[in-house]
């Protein structure tokens, strides 16, 4: 690690040796034998990167980055570093971060979610990247810079809807109880449709993924947002809150789902043959990517006393049983 000047000098002399190592092997072995020059110019490069990721952190390149990045994603877990990230952990990631995003800007502009968000919500919520980072996997990420339609407050939008996404997942990842976050959304439709487009991105209980953190200039007062496994039972537990009905979970086989009546079976259960459920439009996808598999629901249904429950349960939460187990990704949006 760079301390002084001198050291920074002395660091510049070793990049500048590695630039010349380099060009050697361009010219005196490429031409004669490819491969062997993509091995021998592995070892430089990677001296190359350290070098320089050591002066950027001197120069408080990071720190400057971070006042400038409208959001940083930072993603640490084993076999999880950049250069040679996994690309299903980099894309599922950033695809669950635009599809929440968008989920909850189509709520803003709606007050429901639909099938197809309209063309322009997708193009407002189409983050741009940016940056990439050594050491653990971390993306910057840009809101994009078009002209787009003012909500109040002089915001657009997509500023709005990043606004309020990161005010909950800040929440999720903080000591504050549900009332603190009730107080950020009241209505209780809206709050779980957040905190379903939050989901996808908090690391699961057994997955590849060991924390995810959130910074950039976009975050709520300036600090870094840190998602981890057990943010996951805070969230269930705040979805939860968001009806006044009872509340129970089921385990089961998902089968015969209809798309267009939002509705499937949940078979093979412990308590009973089989469970008529309903689900609104945030868990369509997870929905779907769940058929003939073993899953873990949790919902709402009025049940009379001494009568056999045929009254559909109405799904917050749906979670896959075998992500538990392994490592698939996460079905956004939930």
């Amino acid at each position: 690690m760079i301390t002084n000047d001198a050291q920074l000098h002395h660091v510049f002399e070793q990049i500048e040796r590695m630039h010349r190592v380099l060009a050697d092997l361009r010219s005196d072995v490429r031409p004669k034998d490819p491969k062997m020059y993509a091995l021998m110019v592995e070892g430089p490069l990677e001296e190359m990167r350290r070098l320089q990721a050591e002066v950027d952190d001197y120069a408080g390149i990071s720190i400057a980055e971070d006042h400038e990045v409208d959001l940083w994603v930072r993603i640490r877990g084993v076999g999880i570093s950049w250069p040679e990230a996994p690309t299903s952990v980099f894309s599922e990631i950033i695809d669950a971060l635009r599809k929440g995003i968008q989920a909850v800007a189509e709520h803003i502009a709606t007050g429901r979610l639909t099938t197809r968000p309209t063309s322009e919500i997708k193009e407002a919520c189409d983050l741009n990247l940016i940056a990439l980072r050594p050491g653990s996997l971390r993306v910057g990420m840009r809101l994009p810079i078009e002209v787009q339609p003012k909500l109040g407050e002089d915001r657009s939008l997509v500023q709005r809807s990043v606004s309020e996404y990161l005010q909950v997942a800040a929440w999720s990842a903080s000591l504050e109880d549900e009332g603190a976050l009730e107080r950020i959304i009241d209505n209780p439709l809206k709050r779980r449709i957040v905190l379903n487009a939050l989901k996808p991105i908090v690391p699961r209980p057994r997955g590849r993924i060991d924390e995810l953190e959130i910074s950039g200039k976009s975050v709520p007062f300036g600090r870094p947002i840190l998602l981890l496994r057990e943010t996951r039972k805070k969230i269930n537990n705040a979805i939860d809150r968001t009806t006044a009905e009872k509340i129970e979970t089921a385990v089961g086989d998902l089968r015969e789902i209809d798309l267009d009546a939002m509705t499937f079976i949940l078979r093979n259960v412990d308590t009973s043959n089989e469970i008529r459920c309903s689900f609104e439009e945030d868990l369509r996808v997870l929905a779907k990517k769940a058929l003939d598999r073993r899953v873990i629901v949790t919902g709402s249904r009025k049940i009379e006393e001494g009568r056999v429950p045929y009254v559909k349960m109405r799904v917050m939460r749906l979670e896959i049983l075998d992500d538990h187990e392994q490592n698939p990704t996460d079905g956004s949006s939930e």
